[in-house]
């Protein structure tokens, strides 16, 4: 198939699908893509993934969740790639009515390697506080990093505020309601029914954790 030149927005999308399959094992949902590029509707999604198929760079799976995948002569742009520090905001109480990454919320900022959170931008961290997320993994005391997104796939992990308290959970729906999922037996689900004060502030890519913590459940 004959490649045709790229527009400068469809040449962005086809490189944040290459960087998320590259990172994370997976391509980018319609939603993820949504949420990076601030499209104010998945339709302006769907027109860029259709001029993408047209032009040769990606195949679609409509029968498949997470159906992209890149076509030969894209799956390996990525080899060679110079990794960077990157410094990311660490917040310490969230304060309701604010942005996340409001002044008001800083604590301090961490620096880590760029291949550990990938080409992900509009970054934040907290501290894990509770043991509710050790079957994921995450333990009290470890610093969740995550990209902030006010969406989020089924069974995605994320930070959310719940009145002025923020908590990490893996996110699940039921009808209207949202179920705030944690990855210990010994917990209950937390049920969000539809008006409450609950709001998601990002996606957890990333944790980083000392030795003593990465014991098992």
């Amino acid at each position: 198939m004959k490649q045709s030149v790229l527009t400068k927005r469809q040449a962005e999308i086809l490189d944040f699908i290459r960087s998320h399959i590259h990172y994370s094992g997976f391509p980018p949902t319609i939603s993820e893509i949504q949420e990076h590029f601030s499209f104010r509707s998945p339709n302006a999604v769907q027109e860029h993934l259709k001029a993408l198929v047209r032009k040769g760079q990606i195949r679609r799976n409509p029968k498949q969740w997470r159906g992209l995948e890149l076509t030969a002569a894209n799956k390996s742009k990525d080899e060679g790639t110079q990794y960077s520090t990157i410094s990311i905001p660490l917040i310490g109480r969230v304060t309701a009515g604010l942005p996340v990454l409001a002044e008001e919320n800083f604590e301090g900022t961490i620096s880590v390697d760029r291949s550990i959170v990938g080409r992900a931008t509009k970054l934040f961290a907290l501290h894990v506080r509770g043991d509710s997320m050790i079957k994921a993994g995450i333990y009290h005391g470890d610093i969740a990093i995550a990209q902030q997104q006010s969406v989020a796939d089924q069974g995605d992990i994320i930070i959310a505020l719940l009145g002025d308290e923020a908590t990490v959970k893996r996110i699940f729906r039921k009808g209207k309601a949202i179920i705030l999922q944690p990855e210990n037996d010994m917990m209950t689900p937390l049920r969000i029914s539809e008006g409450s004060d609950f709001r998601i502030l990002g996606k957890v890519i990333a944790t980083l954790h000392r030795i003593e913590n990465a014991r098992t459940a």
